[in-house]
Parts: structure tokens; sequence; C-alpha cells
């Protein structure tokens, strides 16, 4: 076992002892960069809760004037389309009294009434459609802005993947409850309530006796509402929390793959969803129970009514008429008010939606950059700084001080240092310069003026900043480089004025051998290029901007030290006239400083340049000491002179590869060949276990319903003859069994839409989730060269997750059962209308198809419209979802601007290409609602000439005609639902297309556990599959023999990265042959090989779960003890002590509340756990000071006895004592050998060791 880190101390020489044991016990102590406090209240904005929801009005807070007047014409001619209704109801219902004699006026009437609804319905659905879009899009604006606005503080409490899908998800839901929907909802209402009038108008007592129940309806529709808005609201959310895990696992699909945790990301994404199930399939009972009940009340009502309007005519109250008009105007109330539910439910979650987002809206920053401020122009200032007993502590933990009373300075041009033990302070020191965070006591002075006395933008525009994990974005070379000088002012560097950063910073001769050159895109996270490739474009970046402060925090640390030589030489050449401050464990890179301040537990306790500190003999001097590479020279002849050594040098630049540059030249979507949208639809129903049963029920329920509309129109056809029964003896019996008959019918009402509701609801929300569940299993499983494509970003796939199967549950929950309903409704009224009076039903047949185009041609070119808007969504979505999650890097270079520019350019694009949609899709609308009034003049125009003619009787025509038109009521229906389908079949076929394709693997693959670690390459040779002219691997031959420990070295981008990869099996070889235990890799199971390393890669990445979590992904089923072993071992068990909840804390985001060495000391923890046969560590120790450093590294060396260990490592003191080294230059092996053989060649391995020498 491992000695503990007690041990490894005393175990350390004599001379080192007395002058580091100081900041060795700085790294046991309570780390300063971690800053979460789980006992502390959590006030994030995700934990604290918003209203349930907002008022309606507050809806549309962000409508402009022009769209509120916009809106109040709207409002109006919702009220008027309703009310149109009223008009028709009487004109028809003194046709049925009075046959032949209002004939002409009824035409005429039917005719002017058709032309207003084509116009006012137009009218309407364009206004509505018009104003929701532009609502979203502003409402979206004013909420990525807010996000972009935040300070850190706000992001160290917010997961920035669940606020990026918010964008996506929420957004839509407002747009959704504002839109045509809420046009709907008036428009029901207004004929829900001139029905009544009309009703009351002409049979008071009748309307009050129906209106009975209106107080039960109403008691039933705010109870089902309350709980559907409830149980929404908590589903949303926690379908947002998978939509993040989804996000999370994507953007570390290696880190996924790697450590086999497919299974562990499933779970967690799986958990989420069981929690969003539940709280949906409450909802649907909720909705079920409600809908069934309001039904049944409806329907109920007509009856009574029926029964008692006969009973008035009776007793001589009223008339026939009166009571045929009124008992019309409350049939007609009562459809509007079942059709209303809906769009109840989406304005339900619109205001669910509009809550959150408000509250992130209404949430002020301490620190805005995009918010005008009265603050110091920063641009004219010399770069002076000061640090004046500077205390900080991260809001999160106050009680915890990452910096004490530090003091530091700076003057103008002056080159400072910051070093000492991982987590002692100094990145929060960078953090501060930046202004990331107000300090909790003392000042930081810029030229004597204290900072939060300058604009903050124009502050962070003079600085220039390089971190030690860089971050690029998905964007090329060029535009990558430009994001450092776009927040300075309109003119735009030359190419020229990049090429000569890019000269600078050692990468513009890398950048010139590809083929795009500096269009070149390096894809998220720039997952294109080699760590040391980043790094030097990152460098680029900040040189261009010619800043007045240059921050660098490991800004070298993932390169070689020839690259890192001459970078350091570049930036000392560039830096002459701003102020450094450099922050660093290779001791190399800021021995040259005017002044290093060595920093321990967030303070200062040494100060002076290097050589003053060398001579305290102190805590600095033996840093350097330890830092020293011992290798014996025999003769002085051995040292390269500097010209031979420049020359090497010289050679190494040259051979720079095109190492993980993986460029898509096809830019076809993924979604290369779709099945058309239905057949999708059907091969998902057929192939996910739906239930059969229940879609059948759901069925069955759906086309009974359908038929109850035209089967209610015999006894209401009926009734009106029983009305007119001289004999009231024959009336009462007559009309009290026709009302029995349709109290019946409520009954099968409710039975029927109880079934329909329910069982759609759950084959369809089950269906949906388990499509997110094999979405996101079929996405992880992709190989790595899927997400490589830029089209195949976290913020697209992991909106398809959460957007698709959601769009499908709303089609197959809703539209589909109105659909069949619709279906039945039609024939049911043909087959009575034929049986009762079959010339009128071939009237209304021949209209039928006029009336299918249009709803066809709608649903047609909506489906376009769909197709069209969801590429461009897609690639707007993975842009902000990358500016969230690396809001650092974006507040850094105050491009805030930059990609709120970039949403408000697409939101303006889309906004022409959807208005004109609406424009024509409109038209569509406007005509199936007005094309129901012009069957209906048709129909009783041909019923009249009928009669005249003596084909058909007055009884026959009637029950034909409403037989027909109570049917063509369900298909007007349909339009509510039209946009549902479009989006749900092109889901259909993303998501049918995704499951299809797998990656190509071998069937007859091996499964079998490594017994031995035997690794070996012979003549082994890379491309990337989809770049066959670039070479990343040219006939390479290593061997790792069980045990051993073997290094691979080489300048930054030679391939090194690339043979872990490959060893990985993350890529398949070109040729040649790469076995593991003497069995080429392609033939081993890919889980097994993988189970047997563990990997420890130079940028760690750490999921959003426990540290204990975190340390479990390499062994899940490792005992809390096995842990603690792990991360003693790692050297930071004792700094997890020391947060308040322990192994139990919250990581963050990407890690983001740790400091870069504690990241990656969890992460050889996770690798130790493991306890591979075969240990891959790729720049494991380049994030560590030195002291960690050594320390991890005896760990790793005891970890490594008995298995095998391959490192790559710039560091030559972590690869002196490997059983085998080699070097690789372009691709190729150049020198192989032991250390002491390697530095007696004096050639490639020997002048990086000495250019590592003090």
């Amino acid at each position: 076992m491992v000695a503990s880190s007690k041990d490894s101390i005393r175990g350390q020489s004599e001379n080192d002892s007395s002058s580091v044991t100081q900041l060795k016990e700085s790294i046991n102590q309570r780390p300063s960069s971690i800053n979460v406090d789980s006992s502390i209240p959590n006030t994030s904005l995700s934990s604290t809760k918003p209203p349930h929801s907002v008022s309606i009005p507050k809806l549309f807070r962000f409508c402009s004037p022009g769209e509120k007047f916009l809106l109040v014409i709207g409002l109006s001619l919702s009220v008027i389309s309703g009310s149109i209704q009223a008009v028709v109801t009487y004109f028809f219902s003194r046709f049925t009294v009075l046959f032949v004699e209002y004939t002409d006026s009824v035409i005429q009437n039917g005719e002017a009434n058709a032309k207003a609804l084509f116009i006012v319905s137009y009218s309407q659905n364009v206004i509505f459609s018009y104003v929701s879009l532009k609502l979203s899009i502003r409402t979206k604006e004013k909420y990525y802005k807010s996000l972009i606005s935040q300070d850190m503080t706000f992001y160290d409490k917010n997961d920035s993947s669940d606020l990026s899908s918010k964008l996506s998800s929420d957004i839509n839901a407002l747009q959704d409850g504002t839109g045509v929907k809420f046009g709907y909802i008036l428009q029901f209402v207004s004929t829900f309530l001139s029905e009544i009038i009309l009703a009351m108008y002409f049979n008071y007592r009748m309307t009050l006796v129906s209106l009975s129940v209106l107080p039960l309806s109403s008691i039933v529709g705010s109870i089902m509402g309350k709980y559907i808005g409830k149980y929404s609201s908590q589903a949303q959310d926690n379908y947002s929390k998978s939509s993040s895990i989804a996000s999370e696992s994507i953007s570390l699909i290696k880190t996924v793959i790697s450590f086999n945790s497919h299974n562990i990301e499933l779970s967690r994404f799986d958990n989420s969803n069981k929690k969003a199930q539940k709280n949906d399939i409450l909802k649907i009972k909720s909705l079920t129970i409600g809908m069934g009940l309001l039904f049944f009340l409806v329907f109920s009502s007509y009856a009574i009514a029926l029964w008692y309007g006969a009973l008035l005519v009776r007793s001589g109250h009223s008339t026939p008429f009166d009571v045929l008009i009124s008992f019309f105007a409350l049939t007609v109330s009562g459809f509007s008010l079942s059709a209303i539910t809906p769009s109840i439910t989406a304005i339900t979650l619109a205001r669910s939606s509009a809550s959150k987002l408000y509250a992130i809206i209404d949430t002020k920053s301490n620190i805005n950059p995009l918010e005008p401020s009265n603050g110091i122009d920063a641009s004219s200032i010399t770069g002076k700084i000061d640090f004046l007993d500077v205390s900080f502590s991260y809001p999160s933990r106050p009680d915890s001080l990452s910096l004490s009373k530090l003091s530091i300075h700076a003057s103008p041009g002056q080159k400072i240092a910051l070093v000492g033990s991982s987590g002692s302070g100094k990145s929060t020191a960078i953090k501060l310069i930046q202004r990331f965070y107000n300090p909790t006591s003392g000042s930081i002075l810029i030229d004597d003026v204290e900072i939060q006395n300058y604009d903050i933008t124009s502050l962070r525009n003079v600085i220039g900043v390089v971190n030690q994990e860089p971050i690029l974005f998905n964007a090329s070379i060029l535009e990558n480089i430009l994001f450092g000088y776009k927040s300075l002012g309109n003119h735009i560097p030359s190419l020229s004025d990049v090429e000569k950063v890019c000269i600078d910073a050692n990468i513009h001769q890398f950048i010139s051998t590809l083929p795009d050159k500096y269009n070149t895109i390096v894809g998220e996270k720039g997952v294109q290029l080699s760590g040391g490739q980043k790094q030097r474009i990152s460098i680029a970046r900040a040189m261009i901007r010619k800043p007045k402060i240059l921050l660098l925090d490991e800004a070298t640390s993932a390169l070689d030290s020839e690259s890192e030589k001459l970078v350091q030489d570049a930036i000392d050449n560039f830096s002459q006239n701003c102020t450094v401050v450099t922050v660093a464990h290779r001791l190399s890179t800021i021995k040259d400083s005017d002044t290093i301040y060595v920093v321990a537990h967030g303070k200062v306790i040494e100060s002076g340049n290097h050589q003053d500190l060398l001579n305290l003999n102190s805590v600095y001097s033996s840093l350097v000491n330890s830092q020293k590479t011992t290798f014996d020279q025999s003769s002085p002849e051995q040292i390269s002179t500097k010209e031979e050594k420049s020359n090497i040098i010289h050679d190494l630049d040259k051979s720079d590869s095109t190492e993980n540059i993986n460029i898509s030249t096809d830019t076809s979507p993924y979604l290369s060949r779709k099945l058309s949208g239905i057949r999708s639809f059907i091969r998902l129903i057929m192939s996910k276990n739906v239930s059969f049963l229940c879609l059948l029920m759901g069925s069955i329920g759906a086309l009974i319903d359908g038929c109850l509309f035209p089967l209610f129109s015999i006894a209401f056809s009926k009734m009106i003859f029983v009305l007119g029964e001289a004999d009231y003896e024959k009336q009462k019996k007559n009309s009290n069994f026709y009302a029995l008959l349709m109290f019946l019918v409520a009954i099968m009402v409710f039975i029927s839409v109880t079934i329909k509701t329910f069982f759609f609801n759950i084959v369809f929300q089950k269906l949906s989730k388990r499509l997110r569940f094999d979405l996101f299993d079929s996405i992880i499983h992709r190989n790595p060269e899927f997400f490589d494509r830029k089209e195949n970003g976290t913020g697209s796939l992991s909106a398809m997750i959460s957007n698709d199967p959601n769009d499908i549950y709303s089609f197959g929950s809703d539209t589909l059962p109105t659909i069949l309903a619709s279906f039945s409704s039609v024939i049911t009224g043909l087959i009575i209308g034929f049986i009762k009076g079959w010339r009128l039903a071939l009237v209304a047949l021949a209209i039928l198809p006029v009336m299918m185009f249009s709803e066809s041609r709608q649903a047609k070119f909506l489906a376009g419209v769909t197709d069209f808007n969801k590429a461009d969504t897609d690639k707007l979505q993975n842009v902000l979802s990358e500016s969230l999650q690396n809001i650092r890097t974006v507040a850094s270079f105050s491009i805030e601007s930059h990609f709120l520019n970039i949403l408000k350019n697409s939101n303006q694009k889309m906004v022409k290409s959807l208005l004109r949609s609406y424009l024509i899709s409109s038209i569509s609308y406007g005509f199936s609602q007005s094309s129901l009034f012009l069957n209906y003049i048709l129909m009783f125009y041909a019923g009249a000439t009928f009669i005249s003619k003596g084909f058909m009787t007055p009884e026959e025509m009637l029950n034909s005609l409403y037989a027909i038109t109570l049917s063509s009521v369900a298909i007007g229906r349909l339009t509510q639902f039209l946009p549902f389908m479009p989006k749900a079949l092109t889901a259909s076929s993303n998501i049918v297309e995704i499951l299809s394709v797998t990656d190509k693997k071998d069937l007859d693959l091996t499964h079998a556990q490594s017994r031995n670690g035997l690794v070996s390459g012979t003549e082994l040779e890379f491309h990337y599959s989809n770049r066959p002219n670039i070479q990343i691997l040219k006939k390479c031959t290593f061997k790792a023999k069980p045990g051993q420990r073997v290094a691979i070295v080489g300048n930054s981008g030679s391939g090194k990265s690339t043979i872990v990869s490959l060893i990985l099996k993350l890529y398949q070889v070109t040729s040649g042959s790469l076995e593991v235990d003497n069995l080429d890799v392609r033939r081993w199971d890919d889980i097994e090989l993988r189970e047997a390393m563990a990997i420890v890669s130079q940028e760690p990445c750490l999921f959003n779960v426990s540290i204990s979590d975190n340390i479990r992904y390499g062994k899940p089923n490792a005992t809390q003890f096995e842990i603690e072993e792990a991360s003693k071992k790692a050297h930071i068990h004792q700094v997890i002590l020391d947060l308040p909840d322990g192994y139990d804390t919250i990581v963050g985001s990407n890690g983001d509340k740790l400091s870069g060495g504690q990241k990656q000391r969890v992460a050889i923890a996770r690798a130790i756990i493991k306890d591979p046969k075969i240990l891959l560590l790729d720049e494991a120790t380049s994030a560590l000071d030195y002291t960690s450093e050594k320390i991890v590294e005896q760990s790793l060396d005891s970890a490594s006895h008995g298995r095998t260990t391959i490192v790559v490592s710039h560091r030559m003191s972590t690869v002196k004592t490997a059983d085998w080294i080699y070097v690789l230059d372009k691709g190729i092996i150049v020198e192989q050998g032991k250390h002491d053989d390697l530095i007696k060649l004096d050639r490639v391995y020997s002048k990086l060791v000495e250019l590592q020498n003090l």
C-alpha cells in the first residue's frame, strides 16, 4: 500500500524537508478554490422557487406597444370570430323551424358570415402567431442577455446546461401558450358567452336550468387546471435536469467512453426521467378525470335542457322555436367549452415556464458587462496593479477565506509571478483582476483606482488572459483568434496581423499545413486540436488584444519544452509594453519575473526576484531544486551548442503535426436519408414495445367519441319534431325518451373521453420517455468521430433528446386521437346521412375533399416550415449552449455582445421567414374555418331544393343535415392540433435516423479480460476517416511489457495523445497492428478492453455530481473505504475532509468549483480506484505544483507496480524513471531507450531535458 502523505513528506530528502514542509503542509489545508458549501442554503435560481406561474397579463410583459396594440386587435377579432357563431346559430335555427320561407335570407347571411369569418380567422391567426413569435424571441434575448450578464457567483450556484435547456423548452412553451391557442381561448369564451346570451334572450328559463351545471363545471375545470399546472411544472423541472445530464454527458463523451460509464450516465438520466414520468402520470390522471367529467356535464346539460324545454312548451311558457334556438345556442356553447381544454393546458405551461424565465431575467447582476455604467474608461491605463490586504471568500463559502490579506504590487510593464501549491489562491487572484468577483475586504487598485470604479467592459478589454484549460469555440481558427479582438472596436485585424501573432505563438506553421488553414473548424471546446495546439491558439488570441495587462494562468502547461521556450520568448518580447501576471508551476517560465510571490493559504509568504529567493534558501529555493532534472553527462562535449539546440528546436517546430485534427469535409447533416414522417412514426410505435392493448383501447375510445356527435344528432333532430307535437301526452312520452337517450349519450361520452384521454396519454408518455432514453443511449454509444462533426454539437443533440420525444407525445396524446375521432365522426355522419337522405349525403361527400385538401395543405406547409427552422434553431442552440458552458472565457474577452448579436441576427432572420409562413398558412386556416359555414350554406340550399321538389321530407332532410354538420365540426377542431403534426413527423424521422444508424463493429469479438497488460503497436499508421490525406502516425512500432512504465515524449501535436486514444479504442487504426495481450484491439470487445484500462487526461473532466461519485466513476461498486484510500493515494483526501460536505460535495459543472490541481487529483483517484491492468497518464500531473506532483508521482509509481503504465508528459522529471522512453516526431518514433541512454545520444531527448533545467 502507498505510504500516507505524512509518511511521504517524512521521506523527502533532508535538504528539502527543512524549507518545503510549510508549502507541502499547505496542500493538506482547506483548499481555497473550492467554493461549494452544501451546508449553506442553496440560493441558486434553480433551487429557489419562483412564483408557481405568472398572471396572464404578465405573460405579455415584453411585448412592444405596437405588439400590444396588435394583441388588442387580435383579441377583438377573437371575440368577433366567436360571436359570429351566435349569428349563424340564430339564422340556422330560423331555417329549421321555417324551411323555405327563410331560404334566401339564410343563404345571404350565411355567405356574409362565411366571408367575415375567413377574414377574421385569417387576421386572428396571423396576429397571434406574429405576436407570440416576437414575444418569444424578445424574451429569449432578454433571458440570454441576463444569463451572460451575470457574475460568476451566479454560475457557481446554477448549472449552465440546465440554464441553456430553458432556451429551448421554456421558450417554446411560452410561444405555444401565447400564440393562436391564446386567441382560441377568447374565441371559445366569446362563443360560449354569445351563445348563452342568445339562449337567455329566447328562453331564459331553459337556459338557467341548463346552466345549473356550470358551477360544477367551473369547479371541475379549476381543480383540473390547478393540478395539471402543478404536475406539468414539476415534470418540466425534472426534464430540464435530464436535459442537463444529457448535455453534460455529451460534452464529456470521451470520459464517458473511456470509463465505460454509459450505464452510469443512463442511470442518472433515467432516474430524472422517472421522476418526470411520475409527475406526468399524475397530470394525465387529473386530465383524464377532468375531461371526462366536463364532457359528461356538458352533454348532460343538453339532455336536461331539452327535457325542460319540452316541459315549458307543454305548459305554454315557451314556443318550440324559442326552445329550439336556445338549445342550438346551448349546444354550440358546450362545444366551445369542450374545445378550450388544449388551449388552457398550453397557457398553463406557458405561465409556469414564464415564471422561471422571468425569475432569471429579473435577477440583477452585481457585475454587469452589458449594462451602461458611469465607470472610468480603462483604455488608457498603464497597467499598475496593487492588492492591498485583499481577503476573499467565495459567496457560497463565506467562512472559508481563499485569500487572506494578500498584498502584491506590479508596476507598469513589470512581470510578476505567483507560485505556490494547488489551491493556494493563485488563480483566485487572477479571477479578481478580471473582476469576476468583488473582494470581501481590502482593495484592488489598477493605476491607483479601485477596480470597482472602472467600467467593467473597458477594464476587461485591456486585459489578455490565457488559462490553464484553454477554451476554444466551435468556429474556425481565425474566428477563435479574432474573439480576442471583437470587443475592442469596429476595426478587424487583417489576416497578416493574425498570422503575425500566430508566428509569435509558434502555431502559424502548423495552421499552414491544414487544408483550410485559418478557416479550419476546431470543434466544440477545440476538440479537433491537441492540448498544446489549443494553448498556442489561446496565446495568439490574447496577444492580438495588445493588452495592458496580460494574465497567464499556467499558459504553457500543455506545451513541450521547445514550444514553451519559443512561446515564452515571444511572450517576453510581446509583453515589454504590458504588465504580466503569471501563475505557473514550471518555475523555468517565471524565473525572469521582476518579482515572484510565493503564496500559501491565500497570503504571501515570500517575495523577491529569482536570485533573491534562491539566496533565501527557503520555500522557493526548495521548489527550484525539486524541479531540476538530474541526469549524468559524462563530458562537456555532450552539451550541445546554442546553435545546435536551436536547429533541433526548429526541426521539431516544423514537425508539429495535425494530431487530433479531424476536419469534416462532409457538411451534410447526419440525418442523411430520412424515412417519411408517417412511416417513421409508425415504425417507432411498432418497435418500441408500445402496449397495443392500450393503443387499441384508446383508439376505440376515440372512435366511439367521434361516433357520438352524429348519433347525438339523431336524438336532436327527432326532438325538433317532438317539440311541435300537438298531443302533449305523446310529446311528454317522446321528450322523456329522447332526453334519456341524450343522457345515455352523455354517459357514453364520459366513458369514451376518459378512455381516449387516459390511454393515448399513457401510451405516448411512456413512448416519449422510452424515446428519450433510447436517443440518449444511442447518442452516447456513438464513436467520438460522430461528435467531432460540427452539426453534432452538444446543444443540438441535447435539444433533440429533450424536444423531439415531446413533439411526438403532443401529437400522440392530442392530435392522433382527434384525427381518429374526426374520421369516425365524418364516416358515421355520412352513413347516417346516406340512410336518412342519400341525396344530401352525396352533396356533403362532394364537399369533403375540399375541406380535407385545405387541412392537408396547411399541414404540408407547416411541415416545411418546421424542417426549415429546425436546422437554424439547432445551429443557434449549439452556439448559445457553448457560450453559456464557457461563460468565463466569454467574460474574459468581453464577447457577450458578440453572442447576443448572433442571437438577435438569427431571430431577425427567423421573423422574416416565419412571418411569410404565417401569412400563407393562415389562408388555409381561414378557409378551413369559413368552409364549415360554406358547407352549411350549400347543404342548406340543397336540402331546401330537395324538399321543394319532393325528393326528401323535412324530417329526412333534418336528420341527414344535422348528422353531417355535427360531424363536420370535428374537422374544424383539427386546425387546433395541426401544428403538432409536422413537428412530430419531423421528430419521428430524426429519431428513427439516429436509432437506426449504429457504428460498425465486428461481430466476432473476443470476450476476455486482460490478464497481463501487454501493449504493442507494429507499423502503426493512423489518419481520421474523413481526412485520409493527413497522416497522424507513420509506421510507429512500440511495446509496453506487462508491469513496465513506458513514456512517450515529443513536441506538442506529434501524435502522443493519439496513441493513447487508439489504445482506448476511441478510434480505429488505419493500418498496422495495435495489440493488447497479443490480440488486435479491433478484436477486443470495447467494454472489456476499456475495463482493463484507466486514464488521467491533461484536461481532467469531472461531472456535476459529488466528489465521491466522481471517484466512483472508476469503480461503480466501490465502497467508501476504497474511495478514501484512492483519495489518499492521489493526495486529495484531507482536502476533501476539510469541506463542509466532505465527499458529498458537488463539484459543479465541469468541476468549476475545484482548482485545476484539485480536479486533476480527483481524476487521479478515479483512475487509481479502478485498479487497472493498464494505466494511461496523459499529462496526468500537468496541473499540479511540483510539491504535489512529487507526492502524487510517488503514489502513481507505487500504484504502477504490477500494471503496465503508459505516460505522456512534457515534464522530463516525470518520465526519467520510465523503463523505456519513446520520442515522437511527425508521428514517427525517432528515438527510444532508457533515460540515461537517450541522454548519451545527445539528440532530441537530451535537449528536451536540458531545456527544463533552471
